[in-house]
């Protein structure tokens, strides 16, 4: 079986170690580019909290100072250990849905109003909206950018010919 990972690298590599070892042939051709979107460091002590809804989020927070103890919130699981990582000892995941993540900020503590939200420029939700409309104030943090990769190097191609992937459909 031939498998294309699209994701970027530092996304996929993993999972593609994991089905390298199993005798896949793998190509890998990243269709989105994720870079910083040099924001200026942030001082936690201006939140009470911070919300992440990617680990990108994560991989490109800036800090002014370095307090790691301030509450964060995650989208999910690969958010919340990219934090933990970096040091963070307050996190707490969601599910993996925004939705998930709305409602444990919607029931967290009274205390926790002022919140930064890390993203990218990019996003599929208005979670700083809603949270607006729910009493928060919300300060939206955009610190990365993402571009669609749209060129083919000669490499990928000659790949993809000789190792075409089969597309198979399963209804449930």
């Amino acid at each position: 079986m031939n498998i294309i990972f699209t994701r970027p690298l530092i996304d996929a590599e993993d999972l593609m170690t994991n089905f390298f070892s199993s005798n896949y042939k793998i190509i890998h051709l990243p269709t989105l580019s994720i870079n910083s979107a040099n924001m200026e460091p942030i001082n936690t002590k201006e939140f009470d909290g911070l919300i992440f809804t990617s680990a990108n989020a994560v991989r490109f927070l800036q800090l002014k100072n370095d307090e790691k103890n301030i509450k964060c919130f995650c989208v999910g699981n690969i958010t919340e250990r990219s934090l933990r990582l970096k040091g963070f000892t307050n996190t707490v995941a969601a599910s993996g849905t925004v939705n998930a993540l709305k409602n444990i900020i919607l029931n967290s503590e009274k205390k926790i109003k002022n919140l930064a939200y890390l993203c990218g420029d990019v996003v599929s939700y208005d979670l700083d909206r809603d949270l607006k409309l729910s009493g928060f104030k919300v300060k939206k943090i955009i610190n990365y950018t993402s571009s669609k990769i749209t060129d083919l190097n000669s490499e990928s191609l000659d790949l993809i010919k000789k190792y075409p992937p089969r597309c198979n459909t399963y209804l449930f």
